[in-house]
């Protein structure tokens, strides 16, 4: 403030001398007044004060937005590298298993099951590839890539593993985040059906709720002690989906968890109903 009256008060007082030697020149007053320039200063003064504090105030506003989107920009890069981070922790994990799994297939003498993994292992990888940049793909996309990892555990289990799908109406297009299904179907296969010698049935029901789309995984399981249904509850994969879904939809989310006494697991997951158009689905 005292910058800006300091600022305003000597061109208003050159201001005033100007116009006083003006008045002499033209013969409209006598003689020239020092204290006449330092008097009567309101009507410009004023005037400078004004159109400097706007100036001012429009400058720090500009100022102001262009700091709030830079910090936008940098809110949605650190988000994005957090998305990529946990989307390139589930490649090792996954790749880890199914690796494990094709070599426990040609140990046994199983050589042409684990040529067809490996083939849909390819598939899989380079779904996954074409996609990688992606925040959100289809809903039926997803499920095609889903579909390539059960046919990866289909050749390795065989008709232990046996899967129904519930897609309610109009839900193709919904947006999802892309590996959102496979890791919780890694789950439910490894800690549930796989461990059945028997094996066992895995359930997935998508449907709609309002404005939220509602995906609910249930599995065959084994009856476990509490500690390893808690570890259950922090396996990569869920702990994975849940810091996704919170760094993608903040506060539009909900991730539960359960385990019953026979071992049977149940994950439903709650998120915003997006329906991509056509041509954007292309």
């Amino acid at each position: 403030m005292p910058l800006l009256l300091l600022a305003t008060y000597v061109p208003s007082v050159i201001n005033n001398a100007i116009a006083q030697a003006a008045a002499v020149h033209w013969k409209l007053v006598p003689a020239f007044s020092l204290q006449r320039a330092f008097a009567g200063l309101d009507g410009c003064w004023l005037a400078l004060i004004a159109y400097c504090a706007i100036h001012a105030l429009l400058l720090h506003y500009n100022a102001l937005q262009h700091s709030r989107q830079r910090e936008a920009e940098a809110v949605a890069l650190a988000r994005e590298a957090e998305l990529r981070a946990l989307q390139y922790q589930l490649h090792p994990h996954f790749l880890f298993n199914t690796l494990n799994s094709i070599s426990a297939l040609v140990a046994g003498g199983r050589g042409g099951d684990a040529n067809r993994m490996i083939a849909r292992l390819g598939d899989l990888l380079r779904a996954t590839l074409e996609r990688s940049e992606q925040r959100e793909v289809p809903l039926a996309e997803e499920l095609s890539l889903t579909e390539h990892y059960l046919d990866i555990e289909k050749a390795r289990l065989g008709a232990r593993l046996q899967v129904a799908l519930h897609l309610g109406p109009g839900l193709l297009q919904a947006q999802v985040p892309p590996l959102l299904l496979q890791p919780l179907v890694e789950n439910a296969i490894r800690h549930g059906i796989a461990l059945r010698a028997e094996g066992g049935a895995m359930r997935l029901n998508i449907e709609s709720e309002q404005h939220l789309l509602r995906i609910e995984l249930h599995n065959d399981g084994v009856p476990a002690s509490s500690d390893e249904r808690a570890q259950r509850s922090t396996a990569i994969g869920l702990a994975n989906v849940r810091q996704r879904l919170g760094t993608l939809y903040p506060g539009q989310h909900s991730v539960s968890f359960q385990v019953n006494q026979e071992g049977a697991c149940t994950v439903c997951l709650m998120l915003p109903l997006r329906l991509a158009s056509p041509a954007t689905a292309r």
